[in-house]
């Protein structure tokens, strides 16, 4: 009898234990100040509140609505809204490739980092892919 209250009693308390996970997590959630914005992917999309956002968006258009035109105008656009509403967005035409296939490469385990100037010019991207963010 003995041994199965002390069965029972360890049972009991590994059901109730809290769940541990292995690695260590840094995401964060959306931060917006001045001019610059960051925040976890993943953080973000699994927030308590509704109102928090971030992400990148690219899309070209031709000039003057000539669809004759082969060289596309691309652009590239990131906005992100904290937990008490507060947004920042940017914008740059004709960003570098290099902002472009980072902003492609947005995926669960991305934080990203953007900041721009007081007209909403983008002057930088950063992406950060890792499992920390999850």
């Amino acid at each position: 009898m003995f041994n199965f209250k002390i069965a029972t009693a360890a049972a009991i308390g590994l059901l109730l234990q809290a769940q541990a996970f292995a690695g260590i997590y840094t995401g964060s959630s959306v931060t917006v100040s001045g001019y610059t914005a960051s925040g976890s992917v993943y953080q973000t999309r699994f927030s308590s509140n509704s109102t928090e956002g971030i992400g990148c968006y690219i899309g070209a258009y031709v000039a003057n609505a000539d669809i004759t035109n082969t060289s596309a105008n691309v652009y590239l656009s990131c906005s992100a809204t904290n937990s008490s509403g507060t947004t920042y967005s940017c914008y740059v035409n004709n960003p570098p490739a290099v902002w472009i296939t980072m902003m492609s490469s947005i995926n669960q385990v991305s934080w990203i980092y953007f900041y721009g100037d007081s007209q909403g010019h983008c002057q930088g991207l950063n992406v950060e892919q890792n499992s920390n963010n999850l």
